[in-house]
């Protein structure tokens, strides 16, 4: 499910009841920003949602925060050529394959349930 211009976590829980896998929250052309992801993806896993966020920039540090503040994947813009998407893709890999791990900060401590 795609959201754009009605990115709440009140939409989220919304969109909930309808069986949807995953909503993907637009932050590079929509009005999303670090403060908004905590509580969008919050909502999201409430429904047992994949929260995917698209992020607006191509760096490492953005994609390290979107997964601190709870987004379970993301989305990245602007990726032509394989090299370029390359230099990425390690350190946010599986843990074992790399030095950080892939669950939310909320499923770390406990989580929701």
């Amino acid at each position: 499910m795609l959201m754009g211009g009605h990115d709440t976590p009140d939409m989220v829980d919304f969109l909930g009841q309808f069986g949807f896998d995953s909503i993907l929250i637009e932050g590079d052309h929509g009005p999303v920003d670090f403060g908004h992801i905590s509580d969008l993806s919050r909502a999201c896993e409430l429904w047992d949602l994949t929260s995917v966020v698209r992020v607006d920039l191509n760096l490492p540090g953005v994609f390290y925060r979107t997964f601190d503040l709870g987004a379970q994947g993301i989305m990245v813009p602007h990726v032509a050529l394989k090299t370029p998407a390359l230099w990425w893709t390690p350190p946010i890999r599986p843990h074992r394959a790399s030095r950080r791990g892939w669950q939310s900060s909320r499923l770390r401590r406990g989580g929701l349930r």
